[in-house]
């Protein structure tokens, strides 16, 4: 049996709980971007960096690509371009690199990424 929801409750529950949230966060301010065995893992801490420089990339149609190529061709696709991403972040010394389903994320701290190295 359903039990009817109030969307009007569930979205002062959702309101008050990120309220609470940030009301708790933490900031702390790093000199660095610390490595990933050094990121702290408390909940609600979030680091203050100075000087940082992200970059994003997304895959733009991944999911009308999808609609049209089999799942182990998809699979194949994704696995060219993320490792394609991975080598130009690195080629560029990113300091942290992430991954996500079609897309990524790199950092660099103090500068713009440098020019491109030759040799990963």
């Amino acid at each position: 049996m359903d039990i009817p929801i109030k969307y009007s409750d569930l979205l002062e529950t959702v309101h008050t709980k990120r309220e609470e949230k940030i009301k708790n966060l933490k900031v702390v301010k790093v000199e660095n971007l610390p490595s990933i065995s050094e990121t702290p893992l408390e909940y609600n801490v979030w680091l203050q960096v100075d000087n940082l420089c992200c970059v994003s990339i997304d895959m733009v149609g991944s999911t009308d690509i999808a609609d049209e190529v089999s799942a182990g061709n998809m699979s194949k696709i994704y696995e060219l371009f993320s490792g394609g991403m991975i080598d130009y972040f690195r080629r560029f010394g990113a300091l942290y690199i992430d991954v996500r389903g079609d897309g990524g994320i790199a950092f660099w701290q103090n500068e713009i990424p440098p020019s491109p190295r030759t040799s990963i």
